[in-house]
């Protein structure tokens, strides 16, 4: 089987039924965020071991899955959130129009993020709307890979 169909990311090579089969199973579990985001920390971070930085990177994953209150590991923090609405907010009004909204969401990789967050009706996205339909996406798409 070719990588990609692999990790379900392109259906058209997945030709046959089995093929079909393990990228629908892969999908379902999960598997290519969880390989997208060990990926991006591996290249991000560059250990020495990569083998062991992808074990810790795991129990990690595990640890806040256990337990809400934990942060799970993510290349992109709130800080980072911050001071990208901090860059769109240059004049410091407090708030940012729903065009900077959707891109900025779209710059930081996010999906399942309300496209019309509160304000979006009158083009004014407060900080706070934006930390936390940011920071919400952001968990989100660092934990996609757990099961219901």
């Amino acid at each position: 089987m070719e990588p990609a169909a692999e990790l379900g990311m392109e259906d058209e090579l997945a030709t046959g039924p089995m093929e079909t089969e393990a990228a629908n199973y892969l999908r379902k579990h999960k598997i290519p965020r969880l390989l997208e985001n060990l990926t991006a920390a591996l290249v991000y971070h560059r250990p020495d071991d990569p083998r062991q930085f992808m074990k810790e990177q795991v129990e990690k994953l595990l640890k806040a899955k256990a337990d809400p209150a934990q942060s799970p590991p993510a290349l992109v923090d709130e800080s980072n959130v911050v001071s990208v609405f901090g860059m769109l907010d240059l004049a410091g009004k407090g708030s940012v129009s729903r065009q900077q909204y959707l891109a900025a969401m779209e710059s930081l990789g996010v999906s399942g993020f309300s496209q019309d967050p509160p304000g979006a009706e009158i083009d004014k996205i407060s900080r706070d709307t934006f930390l936390t339909e940011a920071s919400s996406a952001l968990r989100d798409a660092a934990t996609t890979f757990f099961e219901d």
